[in-house]
């Protein structure tokens, strides 16, 4: 897609809401979420979700089993069923990580449909209803046809998800360190207490020395610690949507 035809399908497919819904729940609510499911999400960033006993969302790329994806270790088959025994959500980000508004509808069915024998096969009676768009990109097409696939669709428009929200296009905010600085980590940690709202962060490898799209650990802890110190709750993606619907 034209980088100008691009920009314009971002702010048409932003601004068109196909999965209203209302968040019933009356208390600030946040979700920690990995996208491609980087090895290092798991090894470097579960120990430290455990010992905040805390558990995250972590959008899985089937086809990124036991390989390299721009250079960085993607997750081993091992890693994914520890994290789904230690409670964490595994949602999908598609089974070969395409840019889905490139993509039939037919195409798309046919993807989620693999990704969900990979999940069938590895994870055995663990339902799957979240998913992220790869590179958050995403078309009206697109977005009203994962509308009908999955109860929530991720997006990467910054922001909180408040008393209205497209469940088609949740907001989040990127943890990545080409953006992060912690006084907007806190800022945001604070809009979303005043608002009462559904704070989703987003990231991809924990490591000392990150690519840009990823965050260190003292990063991620930030984060966490910030959260906890302002009373939000963490919960995984599926967790917390279900909380918006319950009241």
């Amino acid at each position: 897609m034209h980088e100008f035809h691009a920009r314009w399908n971002r702010r048409i497919t932003a601004r068109l809401p196909v999965k209203p819904k209302f968040n019933r729940h009356r208390a600030p609510m946040a979700s920690i979420s990995f996208d491609d499911f980087p090895r290092s999400a798991w090894i470097e960033g579960g120990p430290i979700l455990r010992r905040h006993g805390v558990r995250a969302t972590y959008y899985t790329v089937g086809g990124f089993a036991g390989r390299a994806f721009e250079g960085v270790e993607q997750y081993r088959l091992e890693d994914l069923t520890e994290a789904a025994d230690e409670g964490h959500e595994i949602a999908s980000h598609s089974f070969e990580h395409n840019r889905v508004y490139d993509l039939s509808n037919p195409a798309i069915v046919a993807g989620e449909a693999e990704n969900a024998r990979f999940f069938s096969a590895h994870l055995p009676g663990m339902p799957i209803t979240s998913f992220a768009y790869p590179y958050g990109e995403v078309s009206p097409r697109t977005k009203m046809l994962y509308g009908r696939l999955y109860p929530t669709a991720r997006g990467i428009r910054r922001g909180v998800n408040g008393r209205w929200f497209d469940a088609a296009q949740l907001k989040a905010v990127s943890l990545e360190i080409k953006s992060w600085t912690s006084g907007a980590i806190e800022e945001i940690i604070g809009q979303t207490i005043a608002e009462n709202a559904w704070l989703i962060f987003f990231t991809h490898d924990v490591t000392a020395n990150p690519t840009p799209y990823g965050v260190r650990p003292d990063m991620l802890e930030h984060a966490i610690t910030t959260l906890k110190a302002g009373g939000v709750e963490v919960l995984p993606v599926a967790e917390a949507y279900a909380r918006t619907q319950a009241g």
